[in-house]
């Protein structure tokens, strides 16, 4: 019977060790962004020219709900001073959703740049739109370049539009890809901290580092390891809303187990990509050891 005491109060000293030596820390630094890139084709491997009559568009399609600007690799080449308009439009030749122009004198001559244009910002869903360009002077010699590369390098999700009509007919041209960046607000969710401690409890924060408001959060948690006596996954369904650059304070509970583990949080709502992170865990019944992040 002694001996057994002796057991009790020897689990009791390691528990109380641990928590002495290992305090489980939580950091939840804000990075709050701004607009971010939705969609983008970068690569480069020549260029189809824009001028009276000559339009050229490319076809994308966005994951973000508002569309705030793009960029366009361009450059002109001899004598052309009409303004580089775009369009934005759900059909080739549809109505413009929004508009802008940047003068002759904002785009470089023989060498190509990344060219802004800053429009009125747009709700867009997860369909095609199309970003056209045109322009109301010049010919061949004297016309504005867009930058393209070939072998689909947008991956599906788009392509290349010409029409020598001034945008009453339209060609594809599955192959090629023109240069662009389209920017959006969108959500962006992170997980700033996981933490245990006495209780059974994992206490985890879901973060909106993005640039609007976040809803109907879905998270999923794995344990990787270790003798785990109440699930090893688990799904919660958190209705709730975190506008940009505030977390949430979620617990989940209880966690009964013994043995190291592995804890994976995963999150995602409509409205944010993804996110996850894996921690190292020490669960030995009523007590979790988180390692910190």
């Amino acid at each position: 019977m002694k001996k057994k005491y002796q057991k009790i109060i020897a689990l009791t000293l390691i528990s109380i060790i641990i928590v002495l030596t290992f305090t489980p820390v939580s950091s939840k630094n804000t990075k709050l962004s701004s607009d971010q890139i939705d969609q983008e084709q970068t690569q480069s491997s020549g260029k189809d020219y824009i001028y009276s009559g000559h339009w050229k568009a490319q076809s994308f399609k966005p994951t973000t709900k508002t569309l705030t600007r793009i960029q366009l690799y361009i450059n002109k080449i001899g004598i052309i001073n009409s303004d580089f308009e775009i369009s934005i439009k759900d059909s080739l030749t549809g109505q413009n959703l929004t508009n802008c122009s940047v003068t002759s004198s904002q785009i470089p001559l023989i060498n190509p740049d990344w060219i802004e244009f800053n429009f009125l910002d747009i709700s867009v869903t997860n369909k095609t739109y199309y970003i056209i360009c045109k322009t109301n002077t010049g010919d061949q010699y004297n016309s504005y370049n867009w930058y393209e590369a070939s072998g689909d390098p947008y991956d599906r999700r788009g392509t290349k539009y010409y029409s020598d009509d001034s945008g009453v007919n339209w060609k594809q041209n599955p192959d090629y890809d023109f240069c662009f960046k389209t920017y959006g607000q969108k959500a962006e969710l992170d997980i700033p901290y996981i933490t245990g401690g006495f209780g059974w409890n994992i206490y985890y924060g879901i973060e909106n580092i993005g640039t609007i408001i976040t809803n109907d959060i879905t998270v999923d948690i794995t344990f990787s390891g270790g003798l785990i006596l109440t699930g090893k996954t688990r799904t919660d369904n958190i209705n709730q809303t975190i506008p940009p650059g505030e977390i949430y304070d979620n617990t989940l509970s209880p966690v009964i187990g013994l043995g190291p583990t592995k804890i994976t949080i995963t999150v995602y709502s409509p409205e944010a990509p993804e996110a996850s992170k894996t921690v190292d865990a020490f669960l030995f019944l009523f007590y979790i050891y988180i390692s910190p992040l």
